[in-house]
């Protein structure tokens, strides 16, 4: 009886948060995210500047797997890892993931205004939701300026980048 009441707490986790923001699970999935079926996690399928689905090839299959990142379920969290929330495939860099808007105004060659770098996946989709320019990172020890990034920010030409953070990015806690 009480493992089907922890599997339900797991999968209200996911419609918890895109009910949260206004989303539908076809809004959802447009976006990349989707339920992870074990343990309550969510997945996160990521885009490139171009707005390309991200794949990597398997060294097993040699077959391209989608680059999945993982948003763990709050009890999947470790006490002594607090800040450890997503989770990368092996291999993969930590790099900029880009929202919609920001791939958009990339690929018409738009030009000033504002980005937003946000540590964190949904922070990032906030800021989009409410039609802001924004880029998600894993963390803000992670913001690389890598071979993509570069190209968008040269492109851009933008007037601001305002870099969004946790509480943690000076070791802040709770008292």
């Amino acid at each position: 009886m009480q493992s089907a009441q922890v599997s339900t707490q797991f999968i209200n986790y996911f419609h918890q948060r895109i009910r949260g923001y206004g989303l539908t699970h076809q809004q959802a999935w447009s976006y990349g995210i989707q339920e992870c079926e074990r343990y309550g996690n969510i997945q996160i399928l990521l885009q490139d500047f171009n707005g390309e689905r991200q794949y990597k090839r398997n060294k097993v299959t040699k077959k391209k797997d989608p680059v999945l990142v993982t948003r763990l379920h709050p009890d999947n969290i470790k006490p002594e890892k607090p800040g450890l929330k997503y989770l990368y495939p092996k291999g993969y860099p930590a790099k900029a993931h880009p929202m919609d808007l920001a791939v958009q105004r990339f690929k018409n060659g738009t030009t000033g205004g504002t980005v937003y770098l946000n540590e964190g996946f949904f922070k990032a989709l906030a800021l989009e939701l409410l039609r802001l320019e924004s880029i998600a990172f894993p963390g803000i020890s992670n913001i690389k300026i890598l071979d993509d990034f570069w190209e968008y920010i040269v492109r851009r030409k933008l007037d601001d980048i305002v870099i969004i953070h946790d509480g943690d990015a000076r070791q802040i806690r709770k008292h």
